[in-house]
């Protein structure tokens, strides 16, 4: 893997939020697409996501048959207590300390 693909691979992963569900695997394929273009055949919802954003070509797998994203999904972060949205993934909400989830963005 070429260190530049891969910081690619990871930079597009957090723009679109999904980077701290990605496995070290998923971004070594994600970063040897980047690198070499070839078609990446995947069943993770989220590396399709990445490849998407960034117009790379994959097609479905495994046991999602034919299903595959129809847009890429943008993740941003709800706080479960106060509400508050935030941009990145933090341990807890500094506002009010409860946790935050994943949630889509509207945006």
């Amino acid at each position: 893997r070429s260190p530049t693909c891969l910081d690619e691979a990871r930079r597009l992963s957090a723009s679109t939020g999904d980077l701290p569900f990605l496995s070290i695997p998923d971004l070594s394929v994600i970063s040897l697409s980047f690198e070499i273009g070839g078609t990446v055949i995947t069943d993770d919802f989220r590396v399709q996501n990445v490849l998407k954003a960034a117009g790379l070509p994959f097609q479905p797998a495994g046991e999602i048959g034919d299903r595959t994203i129809g847009s890429v999904w943008k993740w941003i972060y709800r706080c479960r207590g106060c509400g508050r949205y935030y941009d990145e993934e933090m341990p807890d909400c500094p506002i009010c300390g409860s946790d935050l989830r994943p949630v889509r963005s509207r945006g």
